[in-house]
């Protein structure tokens, strides 16, 4: 992403992320962060922009456990040119497979399955080769 960009997220993200991507991260850079109930497609389509460039959303959410349709958010963000990034930490891929869904890329707190007491800090970025730098789907 690059100054001026847009990203797209479902409000029900643990809203610490949502509150430090909007007040710090994203602004600072000159982007800007736009929040839709995940469950609302229509929202999702609502809020694409010409500069929105990531779709982000978590399914099972956290803490309301809403299951969003992550093939349907893939199509609109696609058709918009841009990328969707889930968070599947709390399926795990055991349970649910964002790629094979049309996700572009999937991330994982590793701190809840490493430890799960907050005394270390991790996360994972698995790669199949589906997103390279500077790349649209």
């Amino acid at each position: 992403m690059k100054a001026g960009d847009h990203v797209i997220a479902a409000k029900a993200l643990v809203w610490l992320v949502a509150a430090g991507w909007s007040r710090n991260s994203l602004p600072r850079f000159r982007r800007r962060l736009d929040l839709v109930n995940g469950l609302d497609l229509d929202e999702w389509r609502s809020a694409v922009r010409p500069n929105t460039k990531v779709f982000f959303l978590e399914s099972p959410t956290n803490p309301t456990l809403d299951v969003l349709d992550i093939s349907a958010i893939a199509a609109i963000a696609h058709e918009a040119g841009a990328r969707l990034v889930v968070d599947n930490v709390f399926a795990t891929p055991i349970y649910q497979s964002p790629l094979a869904l049309g996700a572009d890329c999937v991330v994982y707190s590793a701190t809840k399955h490493i430890d799960g007491q907050g005394r270390c800090l991790g996360g994972v970025n698995p790669r199949l080769g589906k997103v390279h730098p500077g790349q649209h789907p």
